[in-house]
């Protein structure tokens, strides 16, 4: 019978040990810190914080915390949740199946699925940097992107607005893998791209598309439109010669062009149709992610509109996902889904459109809002003039990028740069961003 005891509790110790190292290492991994599963979310008070640290040992070397662990496991009092009135191992029971799950994420550098269920495409502080020489013995690094962060949904339009030289090509030559970022991930599918063989990155690289600005200059001027539709059919697909022509004679009535323009060669197109035949080009191996670079700049009004309801036509159709990069908020606002306004290499404000169109909190965004012209005299807005030039690309500004042109940049702006966070549904980098519409300088 002794011994029976005895092999039981040599069973239940190392069991309970195992437990309840598994159990305080949990606790570690989820972010912030330990004292977040005890009393709740964040936001507590700093003296109910560190309270609450020092009564369950939390404050101490990592070895003298599990001991007290063990001790307050033993005698079952671990103290109750201030925040939901709840158990301490109630909170932590709740939150176990989350924490295990991006455990074994970062594990294997994923994406969690339930995270990424409707997302397609994740910037994650993206950021491209160039070594430049600005004098015979000394160089400098401009930094065309800065720690730009976002997601695309499928079947969503996200749109990049912003002026001359703020990163918006740039980030277009990173979504394709044009240009590997310096720093940051790029995850497409849930795949990291940085992390995947090259055969892997052929193959995501047909899923994301590009159509350029310039039409006429991103064709071939020697190939007709079906050597130029065929050419990455030939590459990519396994298609015969039948089935490529056949869809290339569908691709070319889908963009709305006549089968007699497939024997064609580009300097026999207008501006308009040439961009019929790159849009074509960019959606014959149906894409699910298509980044669109100023494709309406190079056009008048009239053929600009055609275009841009081709484009919702298609994605429609096919259900691609648009990156949409413009300087034309009016534009930006009929095919837009989310809107991410760029200055400086950076995200200012990055919000769904109706929000953001409603009520602007960044003062960049606002002055871009102002200069949309308004057909209707209750669409207009109060004129807000910016007073200088973006900063040189070589001498960054210190603090917020924009406190050398903002109305309302205060001392805080110039010495302290703002965080993208989270405010009232949207995101914004602003040091005022709470203030809103009702900030006066």
């Amino acid at each position: 019978m002794f011994r029976f005891v005895l092999r039981r509790i040599g069973m239940v110790i190392p069991t309970f040990i195992g437990i309840t190292i598994l159990a305080f290492a949990l606790i570690h991994l989820i972010p912030g810190d330990p004292i977040e599963v005890v009393i709740g979310e964040r936001g507590v008070d700093p003296a109910m914080h560190a309270e609450a640290m020092k009564r369950l040992g939390l404050d101490l070397p990592l070895p003298v915390q599990y001991f007290h662990y063990v001790g307050h496991t033993l005698k079952g009092d671990l103290g109750m949740s201030i925040i939901t009135n709840t158990s301490v191992m109630g909170e932590f029971m709740a939150r176990f199946p989350a924490t295990l799950e991006l455990t074994i994420c970062a594990m294997n550098a994923v994406v969690p699925e339930t995270f990424a269920k409707d997302t397609l495409l994740v910037a994650d502080k993206l950021a491209r940097h160039y070594s430049v020489k600005h004098s015979m013995f000394q160089q400098g690094t401009v930094k065309a992107l800065n720690g730009v962060s976002f997601s695309l949904e499928r079947g969503k339009t996200l749109a990049v607005v912003g002026e001359s030289g703020c990163g918006k090509s740039t980030l277009a030559r990173q979504l394709t893998m044009i240009e590997a970022p310096t720093s940051g991930r790029l995850l497409i599918d849930g795949e990291d791209v940085a992390n995947v063989s090259r055969a892997k990155v052929a193959d995501l690289r047909q899923r994301v598309q590009m159509v350029f600005q310039n039409p006429f200059a991103s064709l071939n001027p020697r190939k007709t439109v079906e050597q130029t539709l065929g050419e990455p059919l030939a590459i990519n697909t396994k298609l015969s010669s039948t089935e490529r022509a056949e869809r290339i004679a569908h691709m070319i009535r889908t963009v709305g062009l006549r089968p007699e323009h497939a024997a064609r060669y580009p300097h026999m197109f207008s501006g308009g149709q040439r961009q019929r035949v790159a849009i074509a080009r960019a959606m014959i191996l149906d894409p699910q992610i298509l980044v669109a670079d100023e494709p309406l700049s190079a056009m008048d009004v009239s053929i600009q509109a055609q275009i841009l309801n081709l484009f919702m036509d298609l994605q429609q159709q096919f259900g691609t996902s648009y990156v949409f990069i413009s300087h034309n908020l009016s534009v930006v606002e009929h095919i837009a889904d989310d809107v991410m306004v760029m200055y400086f290499g950076g995200v200012a404000e990055l919000g769904d459109k109706a929000t953001i169109y409603a009520r602007p909190r960044h003062p960049y965004t606002r002055a871009l809002m102002s200069a949309t012209p308004a057909l209707f005299e209750e669409d207009q807005r109060i004129k807000i003039r910016l007073q200088g030039e973006m900063p040189s690309p070589l001498n960054s500004p210190s603090g917020c990028t924009f406190h050398q042109r903002c109305p309302y940049a205060i001392d805080k702006c110039r010495v302290e740069e703002p965080a993208l966070r989270f405010v009232d549904g949207w995101h914004v980098s602003c040091h005022r961003a709470e203030e809103g519409g009702e900030i006066d300088a």
